[in-house]
């Protein structure tokens, strides 16, 4: 939407359409830059599920996995935070059952 946005002028630039969600621009550089994830590394990001709070996968993370431009190697550094993520999620929705 955002980078469609830009692209027919609906916004200037990164800038302004972080002013008309009301984000930083550093907060819109941070969403488009999931743009560039493999496609199905977004797939499996969209299908984490955990309790409110409880983010396994961060921003913070992913930065480091599309910083690499080729999906192959995207894939070799997602596969052990997917992992872990995986892992932190069960564990966390586990304990929110329980303490239910």
């Amino acid at each position: 939407m955002i980078h469609d946005g830009i692209r027919t002028g609906e916004y200037t630039d990164y800038a302004d359409a972080a002013r008309t969600h009301g984000l930083t621009r550093a907060r819109i550089t941070q969403i488009m830059g999931l743009l560039l994830l493999a496609p199905d590394i977004q797939e499996d990001v969209l299908a984490l599920r955990f309790p409110a709070g409880r983010e396994p996968v961060t921003e913070r993370h992913l930065r480091h996995v599309f910083g690499h431009p080729i999906w192959a190697d995207q894939r070799r550094e997602w596969r052990p935070i997917k992992k872990r993520g995986e892992t932190e999620a069960a564990d966390a929705l586990r304990r929110a059952e329980a303490g239910r």
